[in-house]
C-alpha cells in the first residue's frame, strides 16, 4: 500500500462521519437491509440504454467504507468489496435531497481505493 493510499484510508471514516447520509444495503436483493453512511453524489437523469427502447433514470455514485458492518456496530457501517454482487445487490437512498428512499441497483463494478469504495447505483 502507498503512503497516499495509507493516509486516504485514515481519513475515510472522518468523510463518512461528517458528510455521510443514511442509506440502507440490500445484499442479494433480498428484504433484510443493513443501514451504513454514505456520501452520495447525485447526477441528473442519465441514458440507462435499451430497456427494450431508450430509457433515462437518475444516477448516483455511493462513497462508502470498505468493511462488512452496520452503523449499530460503529456509527459508519460499509459494504467489503468481496461482498458484492452487482447483478442483485440493491441500495435505497434518496435520490432527491429531502425525498423518501427509493432501492436502487447497483451499476458497473465497484472502485476500491484506501479503505474506501465508490459505488455506481441507477
Amino acid at each position: 500500500m502507498s503512503q497516499f493510499t495509507a493516509e486516504f484510508a485514515e481519513t475515510g471514516p472522518d468523510l463518512i462521519e461528517s458528510m455521510g447520509e443514511t442509506v440502507t444495503y440490500y445484499p442479494s436483493g433480498g428484504d433484510t437491509g443493513r443501514q451504513i453512511k454514505a456520501v452520495i453524489e447525485r447526477d441528473p437523469l442519465q441514458s440507462v440504454g435499451e430497456v427494450p427502447g431508450p430509457s433515462i433514470a437518475p444516477r448516483a455514485m455511493l462513497t462508502v467504507l470498505d468493511r462488512q458492518t452496520s452503523i449499530s456496530d460503529d456509527g459508519l457501517g460499509g459494504i467489503a468489496s468481496t461482498e458484492i454482487d452487482t447483478a442483485v445487490d440493491e441500495i435505497a437512498y434518496a435520490v432527491r435531497v429531502g425525498e423518501e428512499a427509493e432501492r436502487r441497483p447497483l451499476g458497473a463494478r465497484p472502485k476500491a481505493l484506501g479503505g474506501m469504495l465508490r459505488l455506481e447505483v441507477r
